[in-house]
């Protein structure tokens, strides 16, 4: 599954509480020991955020290995889920987290860190990690890669979590219900 570069991507805003400075710390780790991994982040940005990020990135020497494009459309995001091998969201906190939801869909396998949002949304489907923690970072990305059977049976059940929960149609009739519930 692994023989070539390993695509990372994160599709997320870059800003301080969307932690993707934690991403960059984890890929110096798996870098230095040999793994040959590609990190692409894809989102607006707020300034000061980015400016910390590009020093984090150079701190870590692994400019080589990280692509970061800004906001794309709709179109083509899904071709970025297709064309990436594991997608992680690393948020310290969030409201929903669509882009958990189109990773998932897209049967891309997930590792998101291990905040209460995230949770409810996978239903413990996806791989987690401490966002505080780089070093846990990059052993869930370690597992990911190196355990076919357990990324295979995740992504399965995390598709069908999703199709069975948050289905346009499920979506629009609880909500079509919850407001002439209201009058």
């Amino acid at each position: 599954y692994f023989k070539k570069k390993i695509k990372l991507l994160c599709v997320s805003k870059i800003d301080f509480y969307k932690n993707q400075i934690v991403i960059i710390k984890a890929l110096k780790i798996l870098l230095t020991q040999g793994f040959n991994l590609e990190l692409k982040l894809i989102g607006s940005f707020y300034s000061p955020a980015l400016k910390e990020l590009y020093k984090e990135i150079l701190r870590c020497d692994v400019e080589r290995n990280v692509i970061i494009k800004n906001e794309i459309d709709f179109k083509n995001i899904k071709k970025e889920y297709k064309n990436s091998n594991i997608h992680i969201a690393a948020s310290l906190c969030e409201s929903f987290g669509i882009t958990i939801l189109e990773s998932g869909n897209n049967c891309v396998p997930l590792i998101c860190s291990n905040i209460k949002i995230f949770k409810e949304i996978t239903s413990k489907n996806v791989f987690v990690f401490n966002p505080n923690n780089e070093i846990n970072l990059a052993n869930a990305i370690k597992e990911t890669i190196n355990n076919h059977y357990l990324r295979q049976t995740k992504i399965k059940r995390y598709y069908n979590f999703i199709n069975k929960n948050y289905s346009w149609r499920k979506v629009a009739n609880e909500t079509f219900n919850f407001v002439l519930n209201e009058n």
